[in-house]
């Protein structure tokens, strides 16, 4: 099967795929999710060749793959995937005070505090004063 067409839709809740998938039954449709990604696998007439089709779509988020619903309507598959209520873990970084920052603020593009250059002559705003 070669003629099917995906769409990736975003609702309120997370995202819904509609494939049309024409001449397939229910029961020979299988649907898994995991890292973000969405599996449709439909069996082939026999158990001894590959599956007659296997298309992987790519989520735009994180889904909670415990409320994935699926339904399957005159060759339209219709999948539900909620987005995941948990946050990511936070990327450690470090954090400066309000007075590091305001010091931060006030050198010079060069790297200089304001007042002298690193050969000890008098700036003024950031320019040499000879």
């Amino acid at each position: 099967m070669t003629n099917e067409t995906v769409e990736v839709r975003p609702t309120e809740r997370g995202w819904e795929v509609v494939a049309a998938l024409p001449g397939v039954a229910p029961e020979e449709v299988a649907v898994e999710v995991a890292d973000r990604e969405l599996r449709i696998v439909v069996a082939s007439e026999d158990d001894t060749t590959p599956a007659a089709l296997d298309h992987r779509v790519k989520l735009p988020g994180d889904v909670d793959p415990d409320h994935v619903d699926a339904t399957m309507d005159h060759g339209l598959l219709t999948v539900r995937l909620p987005r995941s209520e948990t946050l990511p873990e936070p990327i450690p970084g470090q954090i400066k005070t309000a007075d590091e920052q305001l010091d931060q603020a006030r050198e010079p593009a060069g790297g200089y505090p304001t007042g002298e250059d690193a050969t000890g002559k008098n700036m003024a705003a950031g320019v040499p004063v000879w």
